[in-house]
């Protein structure tokens, strides 16, 4: 880790690649990290001198594109500074990132249109987008769950130089003596008056840090193991699905509540082709309340399902002006977000149920932006809250007592 910034991203391989390169203008030196979700040119990440900084890096943002990430840093007077520089003025990007300071826990702090400065032994993640910001604001909760010392342990070695660092700044350091390269060969030969061999020190230094990664991993994997045993203790009472298996899963009262609107659908099917429409896009697959815990926690899952129930609270709000969401693409959520800018401000109850929803479906609560083709739609939030923090699926419970009333009786007739 040769700089004081990393970006935060998923690391599978569509996740998108990341670039560092410099650029040197006539009167300073840069470096650029660059974030993109598709290749991008050769030309654009080598190394090179521009005439033009500002100019250069437009020219690069307009390459990656509105889902890119970029961000350059610099030393000026000695003080080292960085700039983050966003792809383009949308409400999807990332607000804050991430500071680590020693001695201290990780902090999240807004991103600013101004120049910043880097703290001495500071290290900074940068969010790649709103998703990674959501992940970086929760792995700010799960390190809050630990000791101090622990926590600051784990900071520590996210924060630290690599070996290799620590080594190439010991080697290019100089001599005292002849103008000779002091480096760490050349303090072992002041210090033991004979020329020392480097790699006896460096496989000493290399299973050293090995031993003491060894022993942080032990001791995590036997905290995490502690912890996943409370845990799995205190959930034995949770409501079970109704398959008779020795392995259950543990179903939450939200989960069961959603199997109960799926067989208060599969009993209406006789109400119209709206309710029978929707039973077979989103929810004819779930036959016990088992089905419903584990399609919430697989992501390819729970959008369709979180989707259908969605649908079904528009036909709640408005059965005949929602009826053609109902045959609308599981993956278009433009003319839901249509429905509930016009709607929700005569039906405020609703967003108790829907922002739990998408925080589980889309990590943000509400909409999410969305790119189909060449059509772009934004984020739509549904209510006042700024992010998913603090936010339970339990709390959709309410709201889904009321979808199960209204497929019982969808004419409001007793």
């Amino acid at each position: 880790m040769n700089q004081p910034i990393t970006f935060f991203r998923p690391r599978q391989t569509n996740g998108g690649a990341t670039y560092s390169f410099h650029l040197e203008s006539s009167n300073r030196r840069y470096r650029v990290f660059l974030y993109s979700r598709a290749a991008v040119d050769d030309s654009l990440v080598r190394s090179r001198r521009t005439e033009s900084f500002n100019p250069e890096i437009a020219r690069i943002l307009n390459a990656i594109g509105p889902e890119g990430a970029l961000f350059y840093t610099y030393e000026d007077r000695g003080l080292h500074k960085f700039q983050v520089v966003p792809a383009e003025a949308s409400n999807a990007g990332p607000s804050s990132y991430g500071m680590l300071r020693p001695g201290s826990p990780l902090a999240l702090e807004k991103i600013k249109e101004e120049v910043l400065q880097i703290p001495p032994g500071a290290h900074i993640l940068i969010p790649v987008d709103r998703e990674a910001e959501e992940r970086l604001r929760c792995l700010q909760d799960y390190l809050a769950w630990l000791p101090p010392d622990m926590e600051a342990l784990i900071l520590y070695a996210i924060s630290k130089p690599s070996l290799e660092t620590r080594i190439s700044k010991l080697e290019a350091k100089e001599s005292k003596e002849d103008g000779e390269a002091r480096g760490l060969g050349g303090w072992l030969k002041e210090r033991f008056k004979r020329p020392v061999p480097i790699w006896p020190v460096a496989l000493f230094l290399i299973l050293l840090m090995l031993g003491l990664n060894a022993y942080l991993f032990y001791f995590l994997s036997q905290r995490i193991d502690a912890m996943a045993e409370a845990s799995a203790a205190a959930g034995t009472g949770a409501h079970q699905g109704k398959k008779g298996s020795n392995d259950k899963t543990s179903v939450s009262a939200a989960e069961q509540k959603v199997f109960d609107v799926t067989e208060a659908l599969r009993g209406q099917q006789d109400q119209g082709d709206d309710f029978k429409q929707l039973y077979e896009a989103h929810f004819s697959k779930l036959q016990t309340a088992e089905d419903v815990a584990k399609g919430l926690k697989d992501k390819k899952e729970n959008e369709p399902l979180v989707f259908g129930l969605m649908k079904l609270e528009a036909l709640r709000m408005d059965r005949q002006g929602a009826a053609s969401l109902v045959a609308e693409k599981i993956t278009d959520l433009r003319k839901l977000k249509d429905f509930f800018k016009e709607h929700l401000k005569d039906h405020p109850e609703a967003g108790d149920m829907l922002v739990p929803l998408a925080c589980e479906a889309y990590k943000v609560p509400g909409l999410p932006a969305q790119k189909i083709g060449t059509v772009k739609s934004p984020e739509f939030p549904i209510g006042n809250k700024k992010s998913c923090t603090g936010s339970r699926l339990e709390d959709a419970v309410p709201g889904l007592d009321r979808l199960i009333s209204f497929v019982k009786n969808p004419n409001g007739t007793e």
